[in-house]
């Protein structure tokens, strides 16, 4: 990865930023957020439907809190994931889904467990020898859930 996807969490597309979208949170770049119902953007995980589900997702370009002008939130876009972040073997060209084992993170196996929710947010278009993966992020605004 070349340019300005050569950092972990770092990436481009449709972007705001946190102090004019939703509440000031602690956030880690590269991780997946949704938008909770207080205003604030909380680690996203399938083991049940309300954290991530039906809400609005995105992930942190950017690590902290109180700095509003350097930490945005992806809601659409191109972005190169830590392979820290990525469970199950990165494949290009398959979908990529919320993680039902650690929140925050991103898998190639879609959650199968009872009460678990399934839905695609994005694709991989690239992985590098690191493991680390390129993700055209694009959340699936449907989703089901595992009985």
């Amino acid at each position: 990865f070349t340019g300005s996807l050569a950092a972990h969490g770092r990436g481009g597309g449709q972007i705001v930023q946190i102090d004019r979208f939703g509440s000031l949170t602690n956030t880690t770049a590269g991780q997946l957020y949704y938008l909770n119902s207080n205003r604030g953007w909380t680690l996203a995980q399938a083991n049940n439907n309300s954290t991530g589900a039906k809400e609005l997702l995105a992930i942190a370009l950017g690590t902290g809190a109180g700095k509003p002008k350097d930490v945005g939130m992806l809601l659409e876009g191109f972005i190169r994931i830590d392979a820290e972040e990525v469970d199950g073997t990165a494949v290009i060209g398959a979908p990529v889904y919320m993680c039902d084992d650690t929140a925050g993170e991103f898998d190639f196996t879609a959650p199968a467990g009872s009460n678990e929710v399934v839905r695609i947010i994005g694709h991989c278009v690239d992985k590098n020898g690191d493991g680390d993966i390129l993700l055209w992020f694009k959340p699936e605004s449907d989703y089901i859930e595992v009985l």
